[in-house]
């Protein structure tokens, strides 16, 4: 999720983890995307389309590209207009809190 705008301010990003297997700064039991471990950083990952019944259910692949530890702290950090606050991790993703300057 993003809670990247328009308006100045302070930001906060959450990218996924290529490697989900680190200690979370949350107790989850949470399944699914945040769960694997990607052997490339740019996947497909499967999606059901739940909705109508169970014969219209359809199978779809997502992209995702998913992040190393330090990879996104580096990205903001190339951004001249934004001051990185702090990197944390939680739920298997990488999450970056920065000011627009």
């Amino acid at each position: 999720s993003s809670g990247i705008n328009a308006e100045y301010g302070e930001q906060h990003l959450d990218l996924q983890d290529q490697e989900p297997c680190r200690p979370s700064n949350t107790d989850s039991t949470e399944q699914g995307v945040g769960r694997r471990h990607f052997q490339d950083q740019d996947v497909f990952v499967d999606w059901q389309l739940k909705s109508g019944t169970e014969e219209d259910r359809k199978l779809l692949y997502r992209y995702y590209h998913v992040f190393r530890e330090g990879e996104l702290a580096e990205l903001v950090q190339e951004v001249p207009q934004l001051q990185l606050s702090e990197v944390s991790y939680d739920k298997a993703n990488w999450c970056a809190e920065f000011t627009r300057l």
